[in-house]
């Protein structure tokens, strides 16, 4: 008898071994759940347009098992996007949000102008890039009339909340009113900065840079700077309509009007005039942010 009882309770423990509780892989599958980088609200659903519209331009609306959820719509390549604040470029959705960037290169010195935008007027070959880091202008070899310049344009209004910021070193350079063999634009129409609405304030208003000094194209200012040594220069124009020329942080010449209505930056070898050629380095020409947009 008591090895009887021992093999009824033996297969009995067999028995629920084989038939108990159901394996985990004959259990019905447990909902999916949303993405990780799902931003999921309380709502009810049965499609996606049952779901109130998306708070945000980076996230689309979504219905997962009667549940609204808002997904970020794309990440490679990133969606554009527009965040509203004046103080941003390239605006993209980074993850859910929609953010941009408070700086703009417009002119690396990677490589030639015309990789990165800038439209080329006269010898314009003349510019080339230096192993990859900057970009000079070099029309001594070329006739005694060349001129090389570039201009590309600037996103609207851009004055109003950025500076533009450049770094240059001046090899040889001349200059005499109104002409530069190595100039900056604040405001180009093309070729010599003469053509188009503004006419000469373009070429009284450029920036020249000499052996020794910069200053206005119309001579009322200028200030002596050691143009071979490499500075950061930065262009900012007032509230009030003026400029102002810092060189590696401090203003050394001023201008109570500056015209900046044509949307279009340049710079090169201005002149045209026989015997005026040079030849200088530009890189990291880029909009920086003005403090109200740090």
């Amino acid at each position: 008898m008591k090895n009887f009882t021992w093999s009824i309770v033996a297969l009995s423990s067999l028995l629920t071994a084989c038939v108990g509780a159901p394996d985990a892989i004959d259990a019905p599958p447990a909902p999916a759940a949303p993405a990780v980088d799902a931003i999921t609200v309380t709502g009810r659903c049965t499609t996606a347009a049952d779901c109130a519209p998306s708070r945000s331009p980076c996230t689309a609306a979504r219905c997962v098992l009667g549940v609204c959820s808002y997904t970020i719509v794309g990440v490679v390549p990133p969606v554009a996007c527009n965040d509203n604040n004046p103080c941003t470029f390239n605006d993209r959705c980074v993850g859910s949000l929609c953010a941009g960037d408070r700086e703009l290169s417009l002119l690396s010195g990677a490589q030639p102008p015309a990789a990165e935008g800038w439209v080329g007027y006269g010898a314009a070959a003349a510019a080339t890039s230096q192993a990859g880091t900057r970009v000079r202008i070099d029309t001594a070899p070329l006739a005694a009339s060349a001129s090389a310049t570039h201009g590309h344009t600037l996103p609207p209004n851009v004055f109003a909340t950025h500076d533009l910021q450049w770094e240059l070193t001046v090899a040889s350079a001349d200059h005499n009113y109104g002409d530069g063999t190595a100039v900056l634009f604040p405001d180009f129409s093309g070729f010599f900065g003469a053509s188009g609405p503004l006419g000469p304030v373009e070429r009284e208003q450029m920036i020249f840079f000499d052996d020794a000094e910069v200053g206005w194209g119309d001579l009322t200012q200028t200030a002596a700077v050691n143009t071979h040594a490499s500075h950061l220069y930065r262009l900012h124009v007032t509230t009030t309509g003026g400029a102002e020329l810092s060189v590696d942080g401090s203003v050394v010449i001023t201008r109570p009007s500056m015209s900046v209505a044509g949307g279009t930056i340049g710079f090169g070898d201005q002149t045209n005039d026989p015997g005026l050629n040079g030849q200088f380095d530009i890189w990291n020409v880029r909009l920086v942010p003005q403090p109200q947009c740090q």
